[in-house]
């Protein structure tokens, strides 16, 4: 029989809560902070195995964290969801995650548990991106930072579930801004922009809708649904 050897240990998980600090001044006392941050590394061996495999190096980084206030019947939330990471197979590099999230909204309470608000959301990725992998030297990127880029703007009402971290915007009006600076990207029409701009502008509706929920200790889940619709 032909010797087996697989490893698929080494992950790394950091998870880091953002606390207040204890003599913070009084006028901060509204400000709730929570945040969590991972770096994980794998890899995987295959020596003399039949059913064949490809060796392999992964790592990934990600931070997710909120600061939000909130005084008699305002409230202003923020949020920053960040993510990279990379596989090696060979002389192959890979990517397995790259987003760059971040939102900011103000609110006023209308009611226990719906609010009127405004938001203000962007997001991109960091690196280059390319239609299949591994990309060869001559394979051109499909996307990089800023191509595109989203940046959202929205005013209606929010729901605020009153046991859960769950909260839902409802937008009648809302501008969504697609940007795409890169100029082959930009000259190919990529990503609905009209060819040769760097800038496509659509009014619309939006329905948004967050859920955070800390499973364990070292575990937060974080989910989002976003829907827009051009008028």
């Amino acid at each position: 029989m032909k010797n087996l050897l697989l490893i698929a240990a080494a992950a790394t998980c950091l998870t880091a809560p953002i606390m207040a600090q204890d003599d913070a001044p009084r006028d901060t006392s509204y400000w709730t902070h929570s945040g969590a941050a991972s770096l994980t590394f794998g890899q995987t061996s295959f020596t003399n195995w039949a059913a064949g495999g490809d060796n392999s190096v992964s790592v990934l980084a990600a931070f997710a964290g909120k600061w939000n206030y909130a005084k008699d019947r305002w409230m202003w939330d923020n949020s920053v969801d960040l993510g990279y990471g990379l596989t090696y197979q060979g002389s192959d590099q890979i990517k397995n995650d790259d987003h760059m999230d971040l939102a900011t909204r103000l609110g006023y309470k209308a009611s226990a548990l719906w609010a009127y608000a405004a938001e203000l959301s962007f997001k991109s990725q960091f690196d280059k991106g390319y239609s299949k992998y591994p990309a060869e030297d001559s394979a051109e990127y499909i996307s990089k930072f800023m191509a595109p880029g989203y940046l959202l703007g929205s005013i209606g009402m929010t729901y605020t579930h009153p046991r859960e971290d769950l909260k839902v915007l409802l937008s009648p009006v809302s501008e969504k801004m697609t940007f795409v600076t890169d100029r082959r990207l930009s000259d190919e029409g990529a990503y609905g922009v009209d060819k040769g701009d760097r800038v496509l502008a659509e009014f619309g509706a939006l329905v948004k809708g967050t859920y955070s929920k800390k499973i364990t200790e070292n575990i937060l889940f974080n989910t989002e649904v976003l829907l827009t619709s051009a008028y």
